[in-house]
């Protein structure tokens, strides 16, 4: 803790003296620096009484801390817990210039008990430090390329602020995500050495965080259709809603993260089939799962960090990302089936062999858009998760042997994936087009692996 220790406030939650501080002592930093050099630190973490007597709030020691730890130690992280500074974002830019690893700030309680146990503060000035802050150099512009170069901004993206507390914040009344989960299951033994469960599931996520931006609304857009050509067999030809931003809305973006009312929860459900049956020196192992998500991805696409509801994305930021923005998701596989089992045999001689199915990953097919005013864009021609790669399987083997080497005990590991060298595709080509569906990536081809275990 630098900055002394007497606080100028008087947080009911906290033992610090209060009272009239100190005169800064600016030889700190420097002793900072070689008391963590004395202690072996890789990492530390430096936070401050608060200093409502200086016009910086003690900034500018946190900066000169930062520097004289990264001076005498090479590759030591640092953190700084800062106060708030008053709400002074020329303060925030002084401890940011000094580039901390970690920007963190406490909250420290809900706002209706502010003003009984943290005199002095406001949950909202601490909200707007971390959203200045804590993303503060991400942020940049999105210049539309013409003929000539580059041309007029069309966007500001965040998360940082770009210098303007504005552009990036926190709602105040923000509040926190929850999750309904019903489980109920049920576990038999038909014969000696065998177990069988049956389980169902159901989960309802709602208050989701989600990203918007308040600053182009969709009155910001014009509203047209194109065609999406389909076989007749998939419906024909589709119209998908396509939105042209207006030019009069370019660089307005102001982004607030809040929770968003008129989002739909997220749905769950599913029921898992397992068992095991053990006889002598063998073991088997089987599950089975059927299951079905419902929710709203994030952004466009069918990664993890895109069809995934737990992201603070794109979907509320474009309107062109919302489109049948709902439907199954990343995680949603369908069917799973796994086999597995186990042969012990003499000598410490152990074989497993595991066989596994599960349904292709969900996806959407996009349709590209040119000539838009914001430049080229797409949107999606089916709901989230609409489609499916195709499914995969494997097969995979171990082979192990233990040896005992007085206390020790050494196994020779042998491991076998894919050992019938399957090559069940993994991605397709998602784009509308003469090569939609056409496979981009299959699983990986069969690969043994050898590994020594020790344990002592």
């Amino acid at each position: 803790m630098i900055l002394g220790n007497v606080c100028t406030r008087r947080c009911g939650f906290c033992a610090v003296q209060k009272g009239g501080p100190l005169p800064v002592d600016y030889d700190e930093p420097r002793r900072v620096a070689e008391a963590c050099a004395a202690l072996g630190l890789k990492f530390a973490v430096i936070t401050s009484v608060n200093r409502d007597d200086r016009k910086d709030g003690g900034a500018e020691l946190f900066a000169l801390t930062i520097r004289a730890i990264r001076e005498r130690i090479q590759g030591c992280g640092v953190e700084v817990l800062v106060p708030d500074f008053q709400g002074s974002h020329a303060a925030m830019d002084l401890v940011l210039e000094a580039a901390p690893d970690i920007l963190n700030h406490n909250t420290e309680t809900v706002p209706r008990l502010y003003r009984q146990v943290r005199l002095g503060a406001r949950y909202e000035r601490s909200l707007d430090m971390l959203a200045y802050g804590d993303p503060a150099a991400p942020a940049g512009t999105v210049s539309a390329w013409t003929s000539q170069g580059v041309g007029p901004i069309v966007a500001r993206v965040g998360p940082g602020t770009g210098g303007n507390p504005a552009f990036s914040a926190i709602d105040p009344s923000l509040n926190r995500p929850t999750t309904d989960e019903f489980t109920v299951g049920a576990e038999t033994r038909p014969m000696p050495g065998m177990r069988v469960r049956l389980a169902g599931v159901m989960k309802r996520q709602q208050n989701r965080i989600d990203l918007l931006n308040t600053g182009v609304p969709l009155s910001s857009y014009s509203l047209s259709t194109i065609v999406d050509g389909r076989p007749a067999s998939d419906g024909g030809n589709v119209l998908l809603p396509v939105y042209n931003r207006l030019p009069s809305s370019f660089g307005r973006d102001q982004y607030l993260l809040t929770n968003n009312a008129s989002e739909e929860a997220a749905t769950f459900s599913g029921v898992v089939f397992s068992g095991d049956i053990a006889t002598g020196p063998w073991t088997f192992l089987f599950g089975a799962t059927a299951s079905q998500t419902e929710g709203l991805g994030a952004n466009r696409g069918f990664h993890a960090d895109e069809n995934d509801p737990g992201l603070a994305g794109e979907v509320f930021t474009d309107p062109n990302a919302n489109t049948d923005a709902r439907g199954r998701l990343f995680f949603d596989r369908a069917f799973t089936i796994k086999l597995a089992s186990v042969y012990r045999f003499a000598h410490g001689v152990n074989i497993g062999l595991i066989a596994r199915y599960q349904d292709g990953q969900p996806f959407s097919r996009v349709t590209v858009v040119p000539d838009l005013n914001q430049g080229t864009d797409f949107v999606r021609a089916y709901p989230a998760g609409d489609a499916r790669f195709s499914f995969t399987g494997t097969f995979d083997m171990r082979l192990q042997k233990g040896f005992s080497a007085g206390r020790a005990r050494i196994d020779a590991i042998l491991d076998w994936f894919n050992l019938f060298n399957l090559g069940y595709e993994v991605e397709e080509r998602v784009v509308t087009g003469p090569e939609f569906r056409y496979i981009t990536a299959i699983q990986p081809p069969t690969a043994v692996h050898l590994g020594v275990r020790v344990t002592f």
